[in-house]
């Protein structure tokens, strides 16, 4: 049997728990509650104690998935902010990681459902369900972003709720 090497991480974290919408706020103004805010500390911590040190985050212009990329981050670790994860699919989310330096090994992306367990499943073959604050790890047998293709297969490493806590 043959082995592949692992050379990209893909950190996939469906945002926090949100306020619930209402009629006054726009759907992507939206900020986390703050059982929200405390599942985004959760993940930090997590993250910190798995060893799991992203060189790049991206979220979508969400403010609940702001707002959990930057809890998530950390003091002077910058977040790429991309409307084009707002409600992205699969094939969107492909082509944003595409366009990702090579040199970084480890991503994160903070984004939305059903967009992330579609990617899930795509990459890795497995359905898995994202509550708000569950975090994936796939790993991809890429050397560059480039690469991943709709037809890439990853390995699904783990799946972790911040709830499970």
């Amino acid at each position: 049997m043959e082995t592949h090497r692992t050379l990209k991480t893909l950190l996939l974290l469906r945002h926090a728990q949100a306020l619930d919408g209402s009629s006054h706020m726009a759907d992507h103004d939206r900020p986390l509650s703050h059982r929200g805010r405390l599942q985004a500390e959760a993940v930090a911590r997590y993250l910190e104690r798995q060893g799991l040190k992203p060189h790049l985050i991206l979220a979508s212009a969400a403010e609940r998935a702001r707002a959990t990329a930057r809890a998530v981050a950390g003091a002077g670790d910058d977040v790429t902010e991309l409307w084009s994860l707002y409600g992205a699919g699969p094939a969107v989310m492909v082509e944003v990681l595409r366009e990702l330096p090579g040199d970084a090994a480890c991503v994160l992306v903070v984004a939305h459902n059903p967009g992330l367990e579609e990617l899930v499943q795509q990459l890795t073959g497995q359905r898995v369900g994202l509550s708000p604050a569950t975090l994936i790890r796939v790993s991809l047998p890429l050397e560059r972003w480039r690469d991943l293709a709709s037809g890439s297969r990853g390995r699904l490493e783990e799946a972790w709720r911040a709830d499970a806590i």
